[in-house]
């Protein structure tokens, strides 16, 4: 059986390369969960307290850039930063 799918517009698609895409897709989400989930505040009082210190806060993004590129092999986006940091 075939992993390509014919469109009535006689395009072919290969299956297979969408399967790859989401699996990316998937990991590149759960990467981002990951980092996001380690590096915010846990509770709002943690957060409340960061407020009074910008030079954590600035110090957890440029962790989190860090870790984003070293697993990711590239820096960042600007929507994936508001994604993970809000």
């Amino acid at each position: 059986m075939s992993n390509n799918v014919t469109i009535n517009s006689g395009i072919a698609i290969n299956t297979s390369d969408i399967t790859s895409t989401k699996s990316i897709t998937n990991n590149l989400e759960q990467i981002m969960n990951n980092i996001g989930n380690n590096l915010n505040p846990k509770t709002s009082e943690e957060g409340l307290k960061m407020l009074c210190k910008p030079d954590e806060i600035i110090t957890r993004l440029q962790e989190g850039s860090k870790q984003f590129e070293k697993q990711v092999g590239r820096q960042m986006t600007y929507s994936e930063m508001r994604q993970m940091f809000g």
